[in-house]
């Protein structure tokens, strides 16, 4: 028999050595081949799911059944296909395949599936992750980009419960057209990864990730959210809950350096209740919100907390009408919602943050503005100053003047410095008493409560409105 060397000294194959052992199997005689080493071999182990992992051993659905033609339905073919190989196969589809689905395809199991064309159905999830470990890469889901819509199709749904979350997700490298509403959803996902993902022409979500956790969503591109039939919101990539409760806020994910564009109904990036959450370095362009962080509507109970909004490029482009570059709100029961949000550059909208209901002492910010009706956080005042020379004449050791500011010139009580302008009354000290909008009260005493007499002293008066962003107007005489 001729001798083949399989492997290298380090215990890897060596090159053509998987074909010329398949060479010299299939010339052994089956009247050799001892029946149970065979049906060994073939069986689904521990053993060979590890030496698939180990030697990139991998599965072929054209083997299985599934024709791939992109006429057939394959969806019993699949499923059939799925639940026969072992824990840990890898799935590689033949160049060009094309998979017609009519049902859902359901993933039990830790398995990679990779490359391949899907044709998603209309009705209800597609691709069915309940196993842990499963690895998505190189596909790609053409549906068709109309105006149908259908709110029970979800492309990618990831079907975890709150007892039992599906773990160890892995997504990535995926092309996504069309939908008739979310192309990957998530139900109670834990230590998952979405990357390097390109989905267009959605009608309602790119990604819809609910009551997950411990996840990265990075470098994805989403774009052309349509907002079809009655959907009166859309969304580039959310993160919301299942309980509107605690227990179920989306907690310690990732949204790093997506670009996000043109979902010009609603909002880009989203949060309801969401906690914990590093949005950083997206680009988000063309949507109503570039980034909204909120609880939802009044029926939501939980406000976000604890997230970090930093280093996003948020443009407003040709959306239609716009809200702000990010939004920021709390509950309308009053729960207050916290974070940081700093180091963003927003451009084109009428607001660049609207903030409402929250924790002024544990939301740190660049700026704010917010509706008139809300009060929590209201517009910074434009600058204004008022500058005057005045005189207070003393009497014994103390003396006071009031003076009046111009009308209508400040909007909120001003600061007011005050400066001794003469060398008599070498004993008094001026200060500031009560500031209004229209007049300010200042004073002398004398803290060795030595003087006598009348002293005249001229005092310099500054008053003046702090700076914003939103400085206006020219500084007073």
């Amino acid at each position: 028999m001729t001798e083949i060397h399989a492997f290298d000294p380090d215990g890897t194959p060596s090159p053509g050595a998987q074909t010329a052992l398949d060479s010299a199997v299939a010339a052994i005689p089956e009247s050799v081949l001892d029946p149970k080493v065979a049906s060994y071999i073939g069986a689904s182990t521990a053993t060979t799911a590890a030496l698939d992992s180990r030697f990139q051993r991998g599965y072929t659905p054209g083997a299985f059944g599934v024709s791939g033609d992109g006429t057939t339905d394959d969806t019993a073919a699949w499923n059939s296909f799925l639940a026969a190989v072992p824990a840990g196969a890898i799935i590689v589809s033949e160049p060009g395949a094309r998979y017609k689905l009519t049902g859902p395809v359901t993933v039990p199991k830790s398995v990679t599936l990779d490359g391949g064309t899907w044709l998603p159905h209309e009705t209800g999830p597609c691709l069915r992750i309940t196993g842990d470990d499963v690895t998505l890469t190189k596909m790609r889901f053409e549906a068709p980009s109309t105006s149908a819509v259908n709110s029970t199709q979800r492309i990618i749904h990831v079907q975890g419960t709150q007892a039992s979350p599906v773990k160890g997700l892995r997504i990535r490298d995926l092309t996504m057209r069309g939908g008739y509403y979310v192309s990957i959803w998530t139900d109670w996902a834990q230590d998952f990864h979405i990357t390097d993902c390109d989905i267009q022409d959605q009608q309602y979500a790119g990604m819809m990730i609910m009551s997950s956790s411990a996840g990265v969503i990075r470098g994805n591109t989403v774009r052309n959210v349509k907002m079809g039939g009655t959907f009166t919101n859309a969304y580039g990539i959310a993160l919301s809950d299942n309980t509107n409760d605690y227990a179920g806020a989306c907690d310690g994910i990732v949204v790093d350096s997506n670009i996000v564009s043109d979902v010009p109904g609603w909002e880009g990036i989203d949060t309801h209740s969401g906690r914990n959450l590093r949005i950083t370095n997206n680009v988000v362009s063309g949507c109503r919100t570039g980034i909204a962080v909120l609880a939802g509507n009044s029926a939501r109970l939980i406000a976000p907390t604890q997230n970090v909004i930093t280093g996003n490029q948020v443009i407003r482009g040709s959306a239609p009408d716009d809200k702000a570059g990010i939004q920021i709100l709390g509950t309308s029961g009053g729960q207050l919602t916290t974070g940081i949000a700093t180091g963003n550059a927003i451009y084109g909208y009428t607001r660049d943050y609207l903030v409402q209901t929250h924790d002024r002492q544990r939301l740190m910010m660049d700026s704010a503005s917010t509706d008139a009706a809300d009060k929590l956080s209201p517009t910074p005042p434009p600058f204004r100053e008022y500058n005057i020379l005045t005189a207070i004449t003393t009497s014994g050791t103390s003396g006071t003047v009031n003076r009046s500011l111009p009308a209508g010139w400040f909007t909120v009580p001003p600061l007011v410095q005050v400066t001794k302008m003469s060398a008599n009354g070498a004993r008094f000290i001026p200060y500031v008493g009560t500031v209004t909008t229209e007049s300010v009260q200042i004073g002398l005493f004398d803290p060795t409560e030595q003087a006598t007499g009348s002293t005249t002293v001229e005092i310099a008066m500054r008053a003046f409105q702090a700076s914003s962003a939103n400085a206006g107007g020219t500084p007073g005489t």
